[in-house]
C-alpha cells in the first residue's frame, strides 16, 4: 500500500492556542488606547 503525502499548507496567522490569542488582543487594546492617547495630544477630539 502506498500513500501519498498531501503538503498542508497554512496561512501563517497564529497557532490557535489560547497564550496566542490572549497576547494578540492584549496588543490590539494597547494599539487602541496609545491611538486614542496620541489623537487626544493631538487635538484632534
Amino acid at each position: 500500500m502506498t500513500e501519498i503525502a498531501v503538503p498542508r499548507t497554512g496561512t501563517g496567522g497564529p497557532s490557535g492556542s489560547d497564550h496566542d490569542k490572549l497576547v494578540e488582543h492584549a496588543i490590539g487594546w494597547v494599539l487602541a488606547i496609545v491611538m486614542a492617547m496620541l489623537t487626544v495630544q493631538i487635538g484632534l477630539f
